[in-house]
């Protein structure tokens, strides 16, 4: 899956309107950075970052060019940022050599928002059952909270931002303890519950 970002000040730019719709057509999934709220291209993206930056007097203005630069920019270190910690995250639960990567989703709450794989801890990347077959693993969603959920939330997203993410706990420690079922979890087997009851070695 690939992450299509198309930039227009006025939300109207044709060939970049053009690119979007080839880019949807292929399956891809979209985010738009644009100035203009209600614009074509702000309405068939499936995601949007308006820049704000005000109306645009000149064909070519400072002020909007300057704002696309700053949000991509913005955009990149919390995605950043957001990588590096759930890298952190994922080594310590399934090794060092374990790698991760994004592709993007949609989740309701955060904008943009990504799925995150790992590399398959167990054929490292060659194929096996746990992985299906290609390599990697997907372990949680995740992205940059939406501006709006913070309002609701209490908080101004002009002062504060941040970056969500969930893991299945389940599905964590099937991958972890190499469980085939889930219901060993909710069974009162306790056999089959006291490979959890120990402290892992550090």
């Amino acid at each position: 899956k690939s992450l299509v970002i198309v930039v227009s000040q006025s939300g109207e730019t044709a060939d970049t309107l053009a690119v979007l719709r080839d880019a949807k057509k292929l399956g891809a999934r979209t985010l738009a950075i644009t100035n203009v709220v209600g614009s074509s291209i702000s309405r068939e993206a499936h995601d949007v970052i308006y820049t704000m930056a005000g109306p645009e007097i000149a064909v070519a203005s400072t002020k909007a060019y300057t704002t696309q630069v700053v949000v991509m920019n913005i955009l990149a270190m919390y995605l950043a940022d957001l990588k590096g910690t759930l890298d952190i995250i994922c080594k310590k639960l399934f090794g060092n050599d374990v790698e991760t990567r994004f592709h993007p989703s949609y989740y309701q709450f955060t904008e943009p928002s990504v799925e995150v794989d790992i590399s398959c801890f167990n054929c490292k990347g060659h194929g096996c059952n746990i992985c299906k077959n290609n390599g990697w693993i997907t372990v949680c969603g995740a992205g940059v909270v939406h501006p709006n959920v913070l309002r609701m939330s209490g908080y101004d997203p002009k002062v504060w931002s941040g970056f969500a993410f969930g893991f299945g706990a389940e599905r964590l420690a099937m991958l972890k303890y190499n469980i085939n079922d889930c219901r060993v979890f909710y069974n009162t087997d306790l056999r089959e519950s006291r490979v959890f009851d120990r402290k892992e070695s550090e």
